[in-house]
């Protein structure tokens, strides 16, 4: 059986077919922020419970069970790692969040220590056609 060759589509026809799924998708955006804070407010119902307990609540249809909370890492001794790392090592593997950063040194200093440049992502906006994107 012969298969048939796979149809490219035109930036036309993918422009339009992202802006039907978009326009598709936008309703489902006010009930995703809304899941969001219902999941919030079930999982803190276990907010005093032990680490490594499980709730379980019913609702008429549903059942919604909250796993104990989840194993996190964090270096216990920074001091200690540097002196066992060394300098130049720890300063290989280290990262330092911006915003940090920016709660720590005044605006005018920032310059010395950060740099902001146009290499991040793109934004790509839709309008229906005769209307700009906002």
């Amino acid at each position: 059986m012969k298969q048939e060759p796979l149809k490219v589509a035109t930036s036309a026809e993918l422009i339009d077919e992202l802006g039907a799924i978009q326009q598709a998708l936008a309703p489902l955006k006010a009930l995703e922020k809304r899941a969001g804070a219902i999941r919030e407010t079930i999982v803190g119902w276990m907010a005093r419970r032990k680490p490594e307990a499980t709730g379980t609540f019913e609702g008429k249809r549903w059942v919604a069970v909250v796993g104990p909370q989840q194993n996190q890492r964090t270096i216990k001794n920074l001091e200690k790692l540097f002196d066992r790392l060394g300098k130049k090592r720890f300063l290989d593997l280290c990262s330092v969040r911006l915003m940090a950063l920016e709660d720590e040194i005044p605006l005018a200093e920032r310059g010395e220590f950060i740099e902001e440049a146009l290499r991040g992502p793109r934004k790509l906006e839709l309008a229906p056609l005769g209307r700009r994107p906002k």
